[in-house]
């Protein structure tokens, strides 16, 4: 999965365990109806600055780490 992938997951499962309707998100938050339609969409690109913002509403913090790894070979 990808992070966005990962976070709008997260955004969902606690929509459900915080028991908030997308319509109270959107209220916290400031985003229009739509634009909470589009961050729950897994098929739509919905910035990481967005899905940072309704994340620290729902009371978590997205986190990326880069470490350095082995190079991949040509064709690998």
């Amino acid at each position: 999965m990808s992070l966005a992938r990962d976070a709008k997951a997260l955004i969902y499962e606690q929509l459900i365990i915080q028991g908030l309707s997308k319509a109270q998100l959107g209220r916290m938050t400031g985003l229009a109806p739509k634009e909470i339609d589009r961050i729950l969409d897994l098929k739509h690109n919905t910035k990481i600055e967005t899905l940072e913002l309704v994340m620290e509403y729902l009371g978590y913090q997205l986190v990326t780490t880069v470490r350095r790894c082995i190079p991949r070979k040509l064709g690998e």
